[in-house]
């Protein structure tokens, strides 16, 4: 009897010690496999891509041109121009910092531009801009690179003209950024890069705030802005290019 004992005693030891060894053993793992925690001051710090992969781009009637998709398309993926800003944005820390920050004035605060900017990461901030930029460039061309003003200007060998409606001069867009000072001419501002990396400067500054270009308070809109749209005697909410805006899905909570 006291052999029996014995034996059920080491057996139900043994029992519980494999128990023991085999939760440490899945913790450890499971540490392992955890990888860094987020550093601190990032809480929505992720590897790898993360943007949205279906975009309900509303295309015809008030919304996007067809030709908008040279900016971004349904999938979610860039055309040539998107491609541009991204790279643009990422290109130094300093633009990074100031297009990507998660305490943009307007955002989250009236009027609300984008309501979940505070939980969408890098890569979602940089569909976002995008996707701001195919709005703007709606509204002032229908993302026609060759659209010109033809209606009554104050300088009629300064029409804005191409994607986002600049000058014609070089002499009255320089200072608007280093971006803005190529050469004079229609076909020039016609060329798509010249006017999507001038018009990234312009919201560069815009954003800047009172330290900026435009001495304005640092939101999309409604602020001092170089699009009329944008400014607060047009709209308080962006008109038609802060209804585009307001559409990109992962703004939405």
């Amino acid at each position: 009897m006291r052999i029996l004992i014995l034996a059920l005693t080491l057996f139900s030891s043994n029992v519980y010690s494999q128990d023991i060894n085999d939760l440490f053993n899945q913790v450890q793992e499971a540490v392992s496999n955890a990888g860094n925690s987020p550093e601190a001051g990032c809480p929505h710090c992720v590897d790898g891509e993360t943007r949205l992969k279906k975009l309900p781009l509303p295309i015809g009637g008030r919304n996007f041109n067809a030709k908008c998709t040279s900016f971004i398309k349904s999938d979610g993926t860039y055309g040539k121009w998107g491609k541009l800003i991204v790279k643009y944005l990422n290109k130094t820390d300093e633009r990074k910092e100031r297009f990507f920050s998660p305490a943009l004035p307007g955002m989250q605060t009236t009027p609300r531009s984008c309501p979940n900017w505070g939980n969408m990461t890098n890569d979602q901030k940089g569909q976002f801009w995008v996707w701001t930029f195919a709005s703007i460039a709606q509204v002032e061309s229908s993302c026609n690179k060759r659209s010109v003003n033809t209606g009554a200007v104050p300088n009629r060998n300064d029409r804005p003209r191409g994607l986002f409606q600049l000058n014609t001069l070089r002499s009255a867009r320089a200072w608007r950024g280093p971006n803005c000072r190529f050469p004079s001419g229609a076909e020039n501002v016609y060329i798509a890069a010249n006017s999507i990396h001038c018009s990234l400067d312009i919201m560069s500054e815009i954003l800047k705030g009172r330290s900026g270009e435009y001495r304005g308070n640092g939101k999309i809109f409604p602020t001092n802005s170089y699009w009329e749209k944008l400014r607060p005697n047009h709209s308080s909410t962006g008109g038609d290019i802060g209804r585009l805006i307001r559409k990109f899905p992962g703004c939405m909570l």
